[in-house]
């Protein structure tokens, strides 16, 4: 089992992918500014944050993959 980190996770793609991961047995978490608008499996964990001012210390101790599909407009 490996630890994915899915920035944009509630978007289409990173949606998609994260429970494509999770029904593999994968532990995913969601770092989105969305909260999830899907039925998450227990395997999922959404974290609340948005990428431009997020603390990313906390989110990639233990990730062993990152899946980057976020987008921010500054």
């Amino acid at each position: 089992m490996e630890k994915h980190l899915i920035t944009g996770g509630t978007g289409f793609i990173g949606r998609h992918v994260a429970q494509l991961l999770a029904s593999q047995g994968n532990a995913v978490t969601i770092a989105s500014r969305n909260q999830p608008n899907f039925d998450i499996s227990p395997s999922i964990h959404w974290v609340q944050l948005d990428i431009a001012d997020a603390n990313w210390d906390r989110l990639l101790e233990g990730a062993d993959v990152v899946h980057h599909y976020a987008w921010t407009s500054l």
